[in-house]
């Protein structure tokens, strides 16, 4: 959400400063302004400053400088220019500019995390303007960034009792409800916003991002749809989330198509590569799955996960050694994750270091502390370390509070790897229930081989769309 917080921060400098006098001092101000306004900020600055060394107290050009160091997160250069912008602006005859110059500031603490410092400015902000809706905007979203949600719902309700059309305020009273796990009341939330402005991209992602998460895709699908109509396709984002979204249908042709618009669209971004790898996976296409891997980790090769999830595709086609190899690259770059220990240990079982494994089954155990709605693993540690009871205490909490398709078809997994063909079965049928389709995944995971030849675990592929070999 922060990032979206501070999106209209552009359009408020600008409104503010368009009739200002000092710009047109000299030449360097006026070309400056023109580089400004054609969005060329690395001219802009140079004439700025320039301008400066001329006019070392004019506080305007300090402060649209700071903007736009601001911009290019130049945090400490934006602070000093803003501090100057403050320093020379008279509280009597520069009022309005000095409390967006409060404001400002208030917004680069909060993006170097100084928060209490940023919300001591939107608070000499509001002493200026009590009643400004951007002023009180912003003070609300620091509550939310500081994790205050129950001051932040408070600060949103009290803009809406003073204007009931501020978007804003309803987006984010949804992310106070989202960031409580309350989703549902998110979504309503979300879906206020958007009946007042119905092209909000910024609402339609929270609130497709939150069908998600309650495995609503078709949902989910038409708010990217949206924010692609709006955009004109040219919204790279949306369409990776779209290629999400059909990748957590089963749909994976449709998910590769969109990831490849993603792509074409910003071809540098590797995770756009690595989705496209997973979705190959899935179709048991291992060899293209391993090329796009490859391509992700040749643009990042500092994301672990890069390594680890080309490893991972590596033990399926039964090339352990390869597999171990990024797994332990993966481990140097992200020591701390615990699935990328739990799938090593499973290597080094079949290579029979059965200590090694041990060692890094513990380690799994000490990382994987939180519940979380997806990527638990500690259960399986646990089983793998004998210690049955402890793991099964373990996965029932994570479906007492995430009953999710994903965690279910865990407890399949879980279950058929001790032989508890019945529960292994029920968890499977529940997570076909809620939407698990990687029928794919299926084929090639060795977890369900205690149950894969079983008449109710094919009629069970059968009933939900998949094919019995």
């Amino acid at each position: 959400m922060k990032n979206l917080i501070f999106s209209g921060l552009f359009s408020l400098i600008v409104l503010m400063l368009c009739s200002q006098q000092s710009i047109a001092q000299n030449s360097y101000a006026q070309e400056g302004w023109k580089a400004y306004e054609a969005q060329d900020y690395v001219k802009a600055v140079e004439y700025f400053s320039k301008h400066l060394n001329a006019f070392p107290k004019d506080a305007v050009t300090y402060h649209i400088r700071a903007n736009i160091y601001q911009l290019y997160a130049e945090y400490h250069k934006a602070l000093s220019d803003i501090n100057n912008s403050i320093k020379y602006y008279s509280p009597k005859k520069d009022k309005e500019n000095l409390a967006k110059a409060f404001h400002v500031r208030g917004q680069i603490y909060a993006q170097i995390e100084e928060l209490d410092k940023a919300l001591q400015d939107i608070n000499s902000a509001l002493k200026l303007f009590p009643k400004s809706t951007d002023f009180l905007l912003g003070r609300a979203n620091l509550y939310f960034q500081k994790g205050d949600y129950d001051t932040a719902y408070k600060e949103y309700e009290k803009i809406l009792k003073m204007d009931e059309s501020v978007v804003q305020a309803y987006w984010g009273i949804g992310h106070c409800f989202y960031a409580q796990e309350r989703y549902k009341q998110a979504i309503e939330q979300f879906t206020k916003a958007l009946r007042l402005a119905p092209n909000y991209p910024a609402a339609l992602d929270s609130r497709a991002r939150t069908y998600m998460l309650l495995e609503q895709y078709d949902n989910a699908i038409t708010d990217y749809n949206k924010i692609l109509e709006i955009t004109e396709n040219s919204n790279a984002y949306a369409f990776g989330m779209l290629g999400y979204a059909y990748r957590r249908k089963g749909n994976y042709d449709q998910a590769i198509v969109n990831f490849e618009k993603a792509v074409n669209l910003a071809p540098q971004e590797s995770s756009y590569y690595y989705e496209i790898g997973d979705c190959r996976r899935l179709r048991g296409d291992f060899d293209g799955a391993i090329e796009a891997f490859t391509k992700a980790i040749e643009i990042d090769p500092s994301n672990g996960s890069n390594y680890y999830r080309r490893g991972w595709t590596y033990y399926f086609a039964k090339q352990y050694e390869k597999a171990l190899n990024d797994y332990n690259q993966s481990i140097n770059i992200n020591p701390n994750v615990a699935y990328f220990y739990l799938n090593r240990g499973e290597i080094l079982e079949i290579m029979n270091r059965q200590e090694d494994a041990k060692k890094d089954y513990e380690r799994v155990v000490e990382l994987d502390s939180e519940i979380r709605p997806q990527g638990n693993c500690k259960q399986y540690a646990l089983l793998s370390l004998g210690e049955k009871t402890k793991a099964i205490e373990w996965l029932n909490k994570i479906l007492d509070k995430y009953p999710t398709s994903g965690n279910h078809y865990d407890a399949t997994c879980f279950y058929s790897k001790m032989n508890e063909k019945e529960l292994a079965l029920k968890h499977l049928d529940l997570s076909f229930q809620k939407g698990y389709r990687d029928f794919n995944h299926i084929k090639v995971d060795d977890d369900m081989d205690n149950i894969r030849e079983l008449p109710e675990f094919k009629n069970l592929i059968q009933k939900y769309g998949g094919v019995v070999e």
